[in-house]
């Protein structure tokens, strides 16, 4: 949402010419400069922790490149976190797997990839043998580790007293391309634990896993019940903050991330256009400051049909705007008319970094081009914000004698409750404003208690809504 390349607008994107073999499969990222989370983000949670990882896993780097020279002027942009691809790996029939009702781990095991590898290690630490363990080596091809208890990382030659010798070795075979249990030790010599309620290799990732299938079914699955799921899973005890994180990240491994969803904004404006001919979509991007990089600040859209169906509805506009919570504090942007049955069709969207002057001019410029064109006595009707007030006279469209500019009837009541903090007046304001003729308009007032001689403040409130 901002100026484009350079500082200019970006030219209206058409709905056709282009096909799925021209899209470029890898664009430039866009900068997120906010990070902000809902009312529920624990305090001391990090920005975005999507991409890190617990102690054994790695974090791809992001892949960067050029634009498709046909689409140079489309603001498409790339995840700087790489997508995890389906694998697609098979494990040879005949193989030694892990049962997860069974937990038990033999050398020779094999398994999809390292990813699957770390979750079973997982499984089996923390639900059948209940001890704890630390990653002493991870590579590409290898991944090493040893229990907890043992403090030293070569387990060929640390002490045997005092010492739990239980350690796993894996890597990746060359012929299979599945990872393989080559080296295991000992079984655990060290006490299990009584008296503990946390484990350490309980971690966000393996009750993200275990929270997918719920977040599927309900996305506003509460914290609270992972923390009941931990307990009578795997009869640990876990902190909010633990719990938040892995529902965070179950999120993000069903639905995306904010980073990843924001970045896939122009792809699916661009799939709206080629299959929705006629679809309307403008950017303004703020100025460039990275080479390749963009950040969001403008982003109008239009259905085709939502344009069609315009020119048989009633000639009035509706426009407010509203917030957009969670991670991106950016505003929604939308105008409304009435059909015949007194039905409300929304025909324009646009998200905007705030709302200004010029957010409001830039929209009220693409609504009038786009909606009115060349239709006299459209009428427009907002709010009182300063900014839409200012960018509304500079719009010739809404303005007399070409159109017509009025009040939200809703708004002038709520600002008279305001200032006069009377609900029976509140009510006698809006049955003014409703009045359709001269004569319901007048008699507002007179018969009731609370009549205009006792109380000017509704005179007042006639004439604004006059």
């Amino acid at each position: 949402m901002g100026s484009s390349h350079g500082g200019g607008n970006y030219p209206n994107v058409g709905s056709s010419g282009i096909t799925a073999e021209e899209a470029p499969r890898a664009i430039p990222v866009i900068d997120l400069s906010c990070d902000h989370f809902g009312a529920d983000a624990p305090q001391d949670s990090e920005p975005s922790d999507y991409g890190s990882s617990d102690e054994d896993e790695g974090s791809p780097e992001p892949r960067v490149a050029p634009p498709h020279p046909n689409l140079s002027n489309i603001p498409f942009f790339e995840s700087s976190i790489e997508d995890v691809e389906v694998d697609s790996i098979d494990i040879p029939s005949g193989s030694i797997v892990y049962d997860a009702d069974e937990g038990v781990l033999r050398r020779g095991m094999l398994f999809n990839n390292k990813q699957h590898l770390q979750f079973v290690v997982k499984d089996y630490s923390v639900r059948h043998v209940r001890r704890e363990y630390r990653v002493v080596e991870s590579t590409p091809k290898k991944w090493k580790v040893v229990c907890k208890q043992n403090p030293s990382s070569d387990i060929d030659h640390c002490p045997t007293s005092q010492n739990c010798r239980w350690w796993l070795r894996a890597k990746l075979g060359a012929k299979t391309e599945c990872w393989e249990i080559s080296k295991l030790g000992p079984p655990h010599s060290c006490l299990m634990p009584t008296d503990s309620r946390s484990h350490q290799n309980l971690c966000k990732n393996l009750l993200a896993s275990d929270m997918e299938g719920f977040i599927r079914v309900n996305p506003a699955y509460d914290v609270k019940y992972v923390i009941e799921h931990a307990d009578s899973k795997y009869n640990y005890a876990i902190s909010y903050q633990k719990a938040w994180q892995a529902l965070k990240r179950a999120r993000e491994n069903v639905y995306g991330t904010w980073e990843s969803s924001c970045q896939f904004l122009p792809k699916y404006m661009l799939a709206l256009q080629k299959y929705n001919d006629g679809t309307i979509v403008e950017w303004l991007h703020k100025d460039q400051q990275v080479d390749g990089v963009f950040t969001l600040g403008y982003v109008f859209w239009a259905y085709k049909p939502c344009i069609e169906a315009f020119k048989h509805c009633r000639k009035i506009l509706a426009v407010d705007g509203t917030h957009l919570y969670t991670k991106y504090r950016h505003k929604l942007l939308i105008a409304n008319t009435l059909d015949a049955n007194q039905k409300i069709i929304s025909v324009v969207y646009a998200i905007v970094d705030e709302e200004s002057y010029e957010s409001w001019k830039w929209f009220l410029d693409a609504l009038a081009r786009h909606f009115v064109g060349d239709i006299v006595g459209v009428c427009l009707i907002s709010d009182r914000h300063a900014g839409l007030l200012k960018a509304v006279g500079e719009v010739p469209a809404f303005c007399e004698p070409i159109g017509v500019h009025r009040y939200c009837l809703r708004h002038v009541a709520s600002n008279f409750n305001s200032q006069f903090k009377n609900v029976q007046l509140k009510d006698l304001c809006y049955r003014a404003g409703q009045a359709l003729t001269v004569r319901s308009f007048e008699t507002v007032g007179p018969n009731n208690s609370l009549s205009l001689s006792v109380h000017p403040s509704l005179r007042t409130c006639k004439m604004t809504c006059h």
